[in-house]
Order: C-alpha cells, then sequence, then structure tokens
C-alpha cells in the first residue's frame, strides 16, 4: 500500500481546489534526480514553498541543501538527507522518493515545469495571504468584542439583539 503524502496546510482547511499541477512539479523534481545542474535554474525560479504538494516541497528544500553542501543529489543522497531531519515518512516514505523518477519526459523542459509550478503557485500565494489576513481580522475583532473599553460596549448592546 502506497502512503500519500501531505499537502500544503491551506489546501487542507477547504474543498475548494486551488490551481497546482503534481505532474510538473514531480517533473522538476526527477529532472533533477538526473541532472543536478538543472537545480540552479529551478531555483532561480521555484521555491520549495511553491510547491502544492508539502512532500514536493520538502523534497526540493532538501535538494538545496544538498546543493549548498556540494554533495551530488539522486536517489540515495537525498533519501539519507530526509532520514538526517527526520522528514523521510512525512514525504511518504523511500516509495514515495524512487516514483519522483517515474514518467519522466525524454527531453527535460524543467524551465517550462518550473514556470508551470510558478504559475500555479502564484494565486496560491494571494489566496493564502487572503486568508490569513480575514484570520487575523477576525482576531482582532474578537480582542475588541471583549474589551473592557466602554466605547466597546456602546456598540457592543445593540449588536448582540442583532445577531443573538
Amino acid at each position: 500500500m502506497t502512503t500519500r503524502p501531505p499537502v500544503a496546510p491551506f489546501a487542507q482547511k477547504t474543498s475548494f481546489e486551488f490551481p497546482h499541477d503534481l505532474d510538473a512539479e514531480q517533473a522538476l523534481l526527477g529532472a533533477i534526480l538526473v541532472d543536478n545542474n538543472l537545480l540552479a535554474e529551478v531555483q532561480l525560479v521555484v521555491s520549495p514553498r511553491d510547491m502544492y504538494r508539502a512532500a514536493h516541497g520538502l523534497i526540493l528544500e532538501q535538494m538545496l541543501v544538498l546543493q549548498r553542501a556540494g554533495t551530488p543529489i539522486d536517489y540515495v543522497t537525498l533519501k539519507d538527507a530526509l532520514v538526517r531531519v527526520n522528514r523521510l515518512d512525512a514525504i511518504g516514505g523511500p516509495a514515495f522518493l524512487a516514483s519522483l523518477g517515474d514518467g519522466i519526459p525524454r527531453q527535460l523542459n524543467v524551465s517550462e515545469y518550473a514556470r508551470i509550478v510558478r504559475d500555479a503557485a502564484d494565486p496560491r500565494a494571494v489566496a493564502s495571504n487572503g486568508h490569513g489576513r480575514a484570520g487575523r481580522s477576525v482576531t482582532e475583532s474578537r480582542k475588541l468584542w471583549r474589551s473592557s473599553d466602554p466605547l466597546c460596549h456602546t456598540y457592543r448592546r445593540p449588536l448582540t439583539r442583532l445577531h443573538g
């Protein structure tokens, strides 16, 4: 049985499906495993938080760590890096990591994959930012509602009657 990797936290909070392309994400990561030099091009366009599937973001993050350390990126070194930070299970285990190489096109169009991932990430970032602001507004409204400020009490009583 294959463990399904987690998706980004904001995608779990709603039934609305945010824009994404998991095939492009997987092709991007698989292409980097085939040719480590592609990571330099990818990181100019995509960051780990641009990935829709949280597992893909964790994998890209560890690829960047390996690159900074001057370590070649392949299945073994990437698996070891994920084990060292205790994230291998979080991405879906060794089987999911090995599946990144499945279905990689013969011609690696990494710049196009990166563009697809980035184009999908932009609207998610806007939506996520808006969701966070709305949450902060609700929190601030609750603080104000519970305030002992006399002015707040003046408006609270009529609003309580209107909203039960």
